[in-house]
């Protein structure tokens, strides 16, 4: 597979979409949390009892919310790993210039990480760690390796 194989309109990723128990809630947690805010909230026509709404967060990072109306979970859990069993989308990953230091300003807002800031062996030149949003679902952060100086 080659880069010239995509078709030639498609550019990137325009958004994520996870869905949730408690729509308030977790719109709450991305924006006091990961500093998303609201671009558009709606109900569709034929799902009155869903709420969705698009995030906006840093650095033009794009989250789709849907909540309310009858919805089932996933296996849950703080194992990481395990999640790459199930199908679907595993988890969400956003790139940080510093992932030790955001790791420690999201503990600073009550995020704890369930995978702390660790090099990760598949890429050598990177960092990442993973914490969970208030339904178990996970947010992957990576990185460049922290300066020698630094550690």
């Amino acid at each position: 597979m080659t880069a010239n194989t995509a078709p030639v309109a498609m550019r990137g990723i325009d958004h994520a979409c996870v869905r949730v128990e408690d729509f308030d809630r977790a719109v709450a947690w991305y924006g006091e949390k990961l500093g998303f805010s609201i671009e558009k909230r709606w109900r569709a026509e034929q799902l009155p009892d869903v709420e969705m709404a698009y995030l906006s967060g840093p650095s033009g990072a794009r989250i789709e919310i849907i909540g309310g109306g009858d919805s089932c979970g996933a296996p849950g859990g703080g194992n990481f790993m395990e999640q790459f069993a199930i199908r679907g989308w595993n988890h969400v990953c956003f790139h940080s210039d510093d992932v030790d230091a955001t790791v420690a300003d999201l503990a600073s807002r009550g995020v704890p990480a369930v995978l702390p800031p660790t090099d990760f062996p598949e890429a050598p030149d990177k960092r990442i760690a993973i914490v969970q949003d208030l339904d178990g679902n996970f947010v992957e952060f990576i990185g460049p390796l922290r300066s020698p100086q630094s550690r």
